[in-house]
């Protein structure tokens, strides 16, 4: 199911806590993964690696955390592990004991806003995420990665890095055969999603969490 197509499914969903276990067979529709070795980790549980888009960073007051979302949609529990303001270098720091202190079958990552801000190199950025990867599939985690959102006014500096990273991302992905969760593609060039040129509005959320729920099983 693409991810526009699961909005308007899921877009009255309510709130929801930081860590949601929900009830009942879910699914994302996604792979099955039951050839997956995961090892002694719980293929039940995600978590969520990013920054305040992750985090849940809102301009009002409808717009959920996409991991929120993503738990509803799959039945899965989710860990929200977003820190607001952080580049993809912290990501990649705290990836590895994030892993080791929940044991989750999968992480999502969605990282690198905050490093076009700065306009720190696609190389770096590529060189993290690859970290957060390999270091998941050291663990038999299985990592999805996600491109970046458009960035817009007022912080269009950040446009041209983001749109980068993006192109950086979707080769890694390639290169390293791990699934690709292209959100640039996603928001597409129409009405925007987000509510400050940065942070997704209720439907960007919504458009999120979609992406990724369709990578899980």
């Amino acid at each position: 199911m693409g991810a526009l197509r699961k909005f308007f499914s899921f877009a009255l969903i309510g709130a929801v806590p930081l860590v949601v276990s929900c009830l009942g067979s879910g699914g994302g529709g996604g792979p099955s993964y039951s050839s997956h070795d995961f090892g002694d980790n719980d293929p039940k549980k995600v978590v969520a690696l990013g920054d305040s888009i992750t985090e849940g960073y809102s301009c009002d007051d409808e717009t959920r955390a996409y991991p929120d979302r993503v738990a509803q949609m799959t039945g899965l529990t989710v860990i929200n592990a977003g820190s607001g303001g952080e580049q993809s270098s912290g990501a990649a720091s705290r990836a590895g004991r994030l892993m080791d202190k929940h044991k989750p079958g999968f992480i999502l990552i969605l990282t690198g806003h905050n490093d076009a801000i700065f306009d720190r190199s696609p190389g770096s950025v590529r060189g993290n995420i690859r970290s957060i990867i390999q270091s998941a599939q050291n663990r038999k985690v299985v990592p999805i990665v996600g491109t970046l959102l458009p960035i817009g006014a007022p912080r269009r500096f950040a446009t041209e890095p983001a749109k980068s990273y993006s192109v950086e991302i979707r080769s890694l992905a390639k290169e390293m055969g791990v699934q690709l969760v292209d959100i640039e593609k996603e928001f597409g060039d129409g009405k925007s999603l987000e509510c400050d040129g940065l942070h997704p509005n209720e439907e960007g959320s919504a458009v999120i969490a979609a992406a990724f729920a369709d990578k899980l099983p």
